[in-house]
């Protein structure tokens, strides 16, 4: 095992982490157990000489869930920091974290983020979420409609297995979407993804 350690990082000291203009000291062996925060710490980048890395995209309460995990196992996560640690452990390569975090939004998905959270599944290469919100969105697709732009109707309806089973309905969810818009050429983009079987000459 000493091996191994030694591997990771020959020289084992800790590394500063800088989050949103904090500090947190963190052995460096802990930080091995992500593949891109070891490259950081190990690389030939000056984070490695200087045992100092910033992460500017990542808030104080996602560090510290994430720190908590990589310390004890144990990831402390709430509605408000859930997503954030789901892209921060995605980003970072901390997969039983990110999959634990995935599973809580999941469980908090609703008609009205919905569509939010398949962008933000897809972008992270989160399968169970984007499964989740997909179907969300297509069992309530009136009320998804209403808020939703162009650009995500049509990213939903590309996949025929989130467009719902009542054809009627989903025209005329879509046409209510097209006139509070006013948009012909958002009705007429989105339009082109929908197969009305039932409704087609």
């Amino acid at each position: 095992m000493s091996c191994l350690l030694i591997s990771l990082d020959k020289n084992p000291r800790p590394v500063t982490v800088v989050v949103d203009g904090t500090e947190y000291v963190v052995n460096s062996l802990l930080m091995a157990q992500s593949e891109p925060l070891r490259a950081m710490v190990t690389g030939g980048l000056a984070e490695a000489t200087q045992r100092r890395i910033a992460l500017p995209d990542v808030s104080k309460a996602c560090w510290e869930a994430l720190s908590e995990y990589l310390h004890t196992g144990s990831l402390p996560i709430g509605g408000d920091s859930a997503l954030d640690v789901m892209v921060a452990a995605s980003m970072f390569d901390i997969e039983p974290a990110a999959h634990a975090a995935e599973r809580f939004v999941a469980a908090a998905c609703s008609a009205e983020n919905a569509l939010a959270l398949i962008e933000v599944a897809e972008a992270h290469g989160r399968e169970l979420l984007s499964a989740v919100a997909r179907q969300m969105a297509s069992e309530n697709a009136t009320s998804v409609f209403a808020s939703a732009t162009a650009a995500q109707l049509s990213a939903l309806l590309a996949h025929n297995d989130s467009i719902p089973q009542d054809e009627i309905e989903l025209f005329r969810a879509l046409c209510r979407w097209a006139s509070d818009t006013g948009g012909l050429d958002g009705f007429q983009l989105v339009a082109k993804h929908i197969r009305f079987a039932t409704m087609s000459p």
